[in-house]
């Protein structure tokens, strides 16, 4: 199923909310989204046509099965993002949360596959935190590699 950017972010958006709320409603998803209600409205007819959400005139908004499936792919993509963004590239919360939102759109899916083998490789059990994540960090704050410090002519 195709879905547009726009119509992705608000499936994302009724997901995260119904996990901190137990009903979602019009007006959360504007707040959340940070654009107004009208929108919302046209969105939530559009993702009912789908089969996406059920949401009854002035009432709740829940996701259908179709839609909760797809909505928790989304978030698992973003969730990737925002890990690759802060553990491993080392960025903050706030800076990969904005960033990843981006990024989820126009990722190929084997990049992202990719991307969340390393993360899982790089962080597994069986292996210590790797230097180089460090190393970069180093280099990302001072413009050089940690080993060049000593060497400086």
């Amino acid at each position: 199923m195709s879905l547009t950017g726009s119509a992705k972010d608000y499936l994302k958006a009724v997901y995260i909310i119904g996990k901190k709320k137990k009903v979602v409603r019009v007006k959360e998803i504007a707040c959340y989204l940070n654009i107004k209600m009208p929108s919302v409205v046209a969105m939530t007819n559009k993702m009912m046509q789908k089969d996406l959400i059920d949401h009854e005139h002035y009432g709740h908004i829940e996701l259908t099965e179709k839609g909760y499936l797809k909505a928790e792919e989304l978030y698992k993509i973003h969730r990737i993002l925002v890990d690759f963004l802060t553990k491993i590239l080392g960025v903050s919360d706030e800076i990969a949360e904005e960033d990843a939102q981006k990024m989820e759109h126009d990722l190929n899916s084997k990049t992202l596959e990719y991307m969340m083998k390393l993360i899982q490789f790089t962080y597994s059990e069986n292996i210590k935190k790797p230097e180089w994540i460090s190393d970069f960090r180093y280099f990302v704050r001072y413009g050089r590699g940690s080993d060049e410090v000593g060497n400086a002519v």
